[in-house]
């Protein structure tokens, strides 16, 4: 019996170096970096604030024909793996606008119905009108090296991203990167 005490504590403080070990990064098998924007009522929203649940990272911009087009994907998704009846959800979707205005974001989410979490990657004159200083010039998704939208990061649970996409995700292949975060969903 002391055997096996002693084989657990030795698994359990493997286990718990080898998560400390992760680097911050933005490549597969690294911790997804934190940041802080605001949402559209101007609360501070990070990263972090989704650790725990398994998560889509999208970056996008209304004027995108991509972007628009998985945006009703992405919220079909959340209706299905979160039911309204169900206490938690399983699955989040973080959507980071670029530098578009709160008014102009929030009128294109309502005309397309969509209610998924929505953070604003601001310009410095946007700060202003938000009356905020989270961040600026779209320094989120440079600090992520985005070459192109949309881009979508899929991290899972413990904050370690699984999979990126950049262009937009499709129904097969969203299934495919949502089950390498633990997510079951099928088209």
């Amino acid at each position: 019996m002391r055997g096996l005490k002693i084989l657990l504590v030795l698994i359990f403080m493997t286990a718990t170096w080898a998560s400390a070990q992760l680097s911050t990064g933005i490549q597969l098998g690294q911790l997804a970096p934190d940041f802080r924007l605001v949402d559209l009522a101007g609360k501070p929203v990070s990263l972090a604030d989704f650790r725990g649940r398994p998560l889509v990272l999208n970056f996008w911009a209304s004027w995108c024909p991509p972007c628009k087009a998985e945006m009703p994907l992405f919220q079909q998704v959340s209706d299905e793996v979160n039911p309204a009846n169900d206490a938690g959800n399983k699955l989040q979707f973080f959507l980071v606008n670029l530098s578009e205005g709160r008014n102009l974001v929030a009128d294109f989410l309502k005309a397309n119905d969509i209610s998924l979490t929505v953070g604003l990657d601001v310009t410095r004159a946007q700060k202003e009108e938000l009356a905020t200083v989270f961040d600026s010039t779209v320094k989120v998704f440079q600090a992520y090296r985005g070459r192109g939208l949309p881009t979508s990061y899929f991290i899972d649970a413990d904050g370690v991203i699984r999979g990126k996409k950049v262009g937009q995700v499709f129904e097969t292949e969203l299934s495919q990167f949502l089950s390498g975060i633990g997510v079951s969903w099928q088209p």
